[in-house]
């Protein structure tokens, strides 16, 4: 991943997702908000308490949302980060190709996130909420140890009482096994996934072997 344009922002806000995931807020400028052009972007945090390499987190918000961006962390990078309210971080970015959202319009879409990941699937739900006449039927597929360790657990609430389908992996099974246990059509729809690499292959494969062509399924990357 390529790094670019070189940005800081403020703290404002950290709120626990779960037990191992703390979501933050930061305050930026207008200016690198309007990087911010595609949800999957991410950015590329510099650790603030030591370590040199770069910490690569998809934006959890949508763009153009009030200057904020909001990160979903996990342990081991909320470590390299000083998390108090005030703090500066600096980061490169956003950047990156994102999902291409537009190819979906007009088609039923599925999604699939593990963990962490449901936050750049996140701003995929997001903007269809905001256009929802423009999509057919949701189906989100989230999978987490347990169901304590699912982040935006009031957002899952609040898409289903919209009407969106929301299918949860506690362990096992997977993701795609839960998808292959009751696969929706797949003749009009559009996927976008985000996860490990183990994942995302086992999901692409699934998915395939449905029916779904390969260009009917979006990668942030």
């Amino acid at each position: 991943m390529a790094e670019t344009n070189a940005a800081s922002g403020v703290v404002r806000t950290t709120i626990a997702q779960t037990p191992q995931l703390t979501e933050v807020v930061l305050e930026v400028s207008e200016a690198v908000a309007a990087r911010y052009t595609r949800p999957g972007q991410v950015v590329a945090l510099k650790p603030t308490n030591g370590g040199d390499k770069p910490i690569y987190i998809a934006l959890a918000s949508s763009p153009g949302e009030a200057r904020a961006f909001r990160l979903l962390l996990g342990a081991s990078a909320a470590a390299q980060m000083t998390m108090s309210e005030g703090a500066t971080w600096t980061f490169d970015g956003p950047f990156g190709k994102g999902y291409p959202l537009e190819a979906a319009r007009g088609k039923d879409v599925l999604l699939f996130a593990v963990g962490s990941a449901l936050a750049p699937i996140r701003t995929v739900v997001e903007a269809i909420r905001a256009d929802r006449a423009a999509y057919g039927a949701v189906t989100i597929y989230v999978g987490a140890h347990t169901e304590a360790d699912l982040p935006y657990a009031q957002d899952l609430r609040i898409w289903e009482q919209e009407g969106m389908t929301v299918r949860r992996s506690l362990s096992k099974p997977w993701v795609q096994d839960v998808f292959w246990a009751d696969p929706p059509p797949v003749d009009n729809a559009f996927a976008f996934i985000c996860g490990m690499n183990e994942m995302m292959t086992a999901v692409t494969l699934a998915l395939s072997e449905a029916g779904l062509p390969a260009d009917a399924i979006g990668k942030n990357w």
